[in-house]
């Protein structure tokens, strides 16, 4: 599958894909009032700004004109990690295509750019609770890194995310 980078004409899209992808994934994990207040508009002007600024990498799944999973990444946010550190900010596929190995495809994609770019290390938060995504990110190569969490904090909400990492190489 074909794996580009996002463009500004891609923002929407994007943006109906995160929401779609974390009403799916989350509805076991965020109550219902979270994921019902999530908007559209508002993810996409994030998207938007994301591409303008250029503060992350976005790659876009697309199949017959379809967008089926997004990724972004780039330097690590985390100031207790080395120097050397990436970070993917995030893997959001269509929940109609989950396990169809596009993920995996996004993932290493962006583990092999980053690689080249002479990362070290890559990192991934993922809520505690998401026991697929923990899956996932094991089956990629991650392992938690023992002690790294923090706390989501949103509407009365208070969820643990733990960190997972992974060493890149030039066979990332």
């Amino acid at each position: 599958m074909p794996i580009r980078p996002a463009t500004l004409d891609d923002v929407r899209a994007i943006a109906e894909l995160q929401v779609v992808s974390w009403r799916a994934a989350y509805r076991d994990i965020l109550p219902e009032q979270i994921l019902a207040a999530l908007s559209v508009d508002d993810r996409a002007a994030n998207w938007r700004q994301l591409l303008i600024d250029g503060t992350a990498e976005v790659r876009i799944a697309e199949e017959n004109g379809s967008l089926l999973g997004i990724g972004s990444f780039g330097h690590s946010r985390d100031d207790d990690v080395p120097r050397h550190t990436a970070e993917v900010y995030a893997l959001y596929l269509d929940p109609s295509v989950w396990r169809r190995g596009i993920g995996r495809q996004l993932w290493q994609s962006a583990a092999g750019e980053l690689a080249g770019r002479r990362f070290e290390r890559l990192i991934v938060w993922v809520f505690e609770a998401n026991a697929a995504a923990r899956r996932f990110y094991e089956a990629m190569g991650c392992i938690q890194d023992t002690g790294a969490s923090k706390l989501f904090e949103r509407d009365g909400c208070r969820l643990v995310e733990v960190r997972y990492v992974r060493a890149l190489n030039s066979a990332a």
